[in-house]
């Protein structure tokens, strides 16, 4: 009876087992990738392009980004649109940007020149316009910083002969300083305080009866037919002929008050080339309700905070253009478009479909075939041929 053969079901579970084992694993692979593909393309995950129809619809098409990560995937939806990625809000705006695109991935992850520094800055500074649901980047964000005419760092960049200041957060167009023929501008600019004293130009420059003019944020620029500068005695004028505007846009009284009472403001008149260019005081230094102290002058506004000790000139070129104190010529009154930014984008090159299906069809192949290959491999090495015992 003995038989004769090893019974063959003692083989069968040791094969069942390993393509039972095979089997699994190949399922949780393609588990994965399908949860993968559900996760990325049948949930909402359009985030980039709705922000990028959003930034059609509300901003002009020569508004410029900053953003996180790679900015190219941004350029490609929104050509024409400057795209650019910096480091810090401060590096950002020193180029004239203030709308950013946030991801807080692409921070975690180290994409580009995202830092947590760059998006602890924007949102503790600017304002959230919109929010996208977005599942490869976990959410993004749409922000705006405001626009500072006094900030030093922020808007102004290199032309030849001076120097070009945005005037809006779009990075749409601003105005040049600029020195030549029509008198050195820039570097009057310069010597009175730049934008931190005298704020950013409001107009070009323009030449009229043998002066020329450029408007301030602080005041009406001037110089003569020798390159003196001077600033255009407006602020009398402004107070006689619009007294309601000249208080509500909190400016000091003028009267026949003159003495020069707080040190701060007294010290930076008589500084050369300040009381040249500003002329005789025109009232008394008062306190104003918004907390600073402020001082009439012929030519300008000289005011401070209350804590501080450092002095600029407040904001009347806007008044004086609004009540026709000054007319620029249209060329002058128009903006000019911002230079362009450094771009890390090369030229489009020549692409085809080619590479993607093979990749595909490769991919394709290893999904179906490997569980196959598998499955066989385990089949051959589970079995054995049959033994008969010795009669």
């Amino acid at each position: 009876l003995a038989a004769g053969r090893r019974p063959a079901g003692r083989r069968f579970p040791k094969a069942l087992a390993g393509a039972v084992a095979i089997t699994a694993v190949t399922v949780a692979v393609l588990g994965s990738s399908l949860g993968g593909w559900v996760r990325l393309y049948a949930s909402d995950n359009d985030g980039v392009f709705t922000l990028a129809d959003t930034v059609r619809s509300r901003f002009p098409s020569c508004a410029a980004l900053a953003v996180t990560g790679d900015p190219d995937k941004y350029a490609y939806l929104l050509p024409g649109h400057p795209v650019a990625a910096f480091a810090t809000g401060q590096g950002a705006q020193s180029h004239g940007l203030h709308l950013f695109v946030l991801s807080d991935k692409d921070v975690a992850a180290g994409y580009g020149n995202a830092t947590k520094e760059l998006t602890t800055w924007v949102r503790a500074r600017g304002t959230l316009l919109a929010t996208f649901t977005s599942a490869t980047y976990q959410g993004l964000q749409l922000w705006e910083t405001p626009l500072d005419p006094y900030d030093p760092l922020a808007d102004v960049e290199p032309l030849p002969g001076g120097v070009f200041v945005g005037t809006d957060t779009a990075r749409c167009g601003g105005f040049p300083v600029l020195d030549g023929p029509g008198g050195d501008f820039a570097t009057a600019w310069r010597a009175l305080g730049g934008k931190a004293v005298l704020g950013a130009p409001m107009s070009a420059s323009w030449t009229a009866a043998g002066t020329s003019y450029q408007v301030f944020t602080g005041a009406v620029l001037t110089l003569d037919a020798n390159g003196r500068a001077a600033a255009l005695p407006v602020v009398p004028d402004l107070a006689r002929t619009d007294p309601a505007g000249y208080r509500a846009a909190g400016l000091p009284p003028v009267s026949g008050a003159r003495a020069l009472t707080d040190p701060a403001i007294a010290a930076a008149y008589r500084q050369e080339p300040m009381n040249a260019l500003l002329g005789d005081p025109a009232g008394p230094a008062t306190p104003m309700p918004d907390g600073r102290v402020r001082q009439a002058f012929a030519g300008g506004v000289l005011e401070r905070a209350a804590d501080s000790d450092r002095v600029r000139l407040a904001p009347i070129g806007r008044l004086a253009l609004d009540a026709g104190l000054v007319r620029p010529d249209r060329e002058a009154a128009d903006r000019v478009a911002a230079p362009p930014l450094p771009s890390d984008l090369g030229p489009p090159q020549p692409t085809t479909v080619q590479p993607f299906v093979i990749s595909l069809l490769a991919g394709l192949a290893l999904y179906t075939g490997l569980p196959v290959v598998l499955i066989e491999l385990a089949r051959l090495g589970y079995r054995r041929p049959d033994r008969r015992w010795p009669s």
